[in-house]
């Protein structure tokens, strides 16, 4: 008997929840019904909403592609040029290539000693400029920095102390070779 009345009570349970299952198919049914064909689909295949950064990832995108272009093509390009103006300039000014007076000769010591003595040159050039020496010496100064800046190719700051030396020995063959020299890298 308790068989039976367990049997019955599982019974009773599956038919709770069967009717219970039905009930929520007819509600279901129910407000499908209710629905419009639109907002069936809105609720079957939302429309994906789309977010305002979405719309200028593709301008991030380009911005970061144009700036990477920059970086690998055209400054190292810019740099090859900017040397061969260098190498040029030196090239056309080679009979003004003489060793200076100080020892060092600046248009054969290998670059890497040049590097290092880069800053007694400037010094050497800044004192015969500011002080009063004689001309040769403030030209001799003057022309082994620029050799030096053109050798490591440092265009900008060869252009100003050339622009000086133009200025200071204008009217003189030095000061014209200065000139045609600043032509040659502009």
């Amino acid at each position: 008997m308790k068989d039976n009345i367990d049997k019955h009570i599982e019974n009773l349970i599956i038919d709770s929840l069967i009717k219970e299952a039905e009930q929520d198919n007819a509600d279901f049914e129910a407000v499908l019904k209710r629905l419009s064909d639109e907002e069936f689909y809105n609720i079957v295949e939302p429309k994906p909403q789309k977010k305002p950064w979405i719309k200028i990832m593709p301008w991030i995108y380009s911005t970061a592609v144009a700036a990477a272009i920059v970086l690998i093509v055209l400054v190292p390009g810019y740099n090859a040029m900017n040397a061969r103006l260098c190498d040029g300039a030196l090239y056309m000014s080679s009979e003004y290539m003489t060793s200076s007076k100080g020892g060092l000769d600046v248009a054969n010591v290998p670059i890497d000693e040049l590097r290092d003595a880069l800053p007694e040159l400037e010094r050497a050039y800044s004192e015969c400029r500011n002080a009063v020496f004689d001309s040769e010496a403030r030209q001799q100064a003057g022309w082994d920095l620029t050799v030096a800046y053109l050798r490591l190719h440092k265009k900008t700051k060869a252009k100003e102390t050339l622009r000086t030396l133009s200025n200071q020995y204008e009217g003189t063959v030095f000061g014209s070779h200065c000139i045609e020299l600043l032509k040659l890298l502009d």
